[in-house]
């Protein structure tokens, strides 16, 4: 179970939360230190400028996109 979080942002993220049609929900890969949604909640997806083009982890699931 991990502790609520608050944003210094906006309002508190509250749970269980759903992301809005049309937003992403992001997640840092250092999740114990990462300003990311659960701090700032989903984002727009048309905010978004990068784009996927490989997968490499597992191993088993090495593919391009």
């Amino acid at each position: 179970m991990s502790e609520p979080l608050h944003s210094y942002l906006f309002d508190e993220i509250t749970y269980p939360y759903t992301v809005p049609p049309g937003g992403l929900w992001v997640m840092g890969d250092n999740r114990t230190n990462s300003q990311d949604s659960r701090y700032f909640g989903a984002i727009p997806a048309s905010s978004v400028t990068g784009k996927g083009v490989f997968i490499y982890w597992p191993l088993f699931d090495i593919r391009l996109l």
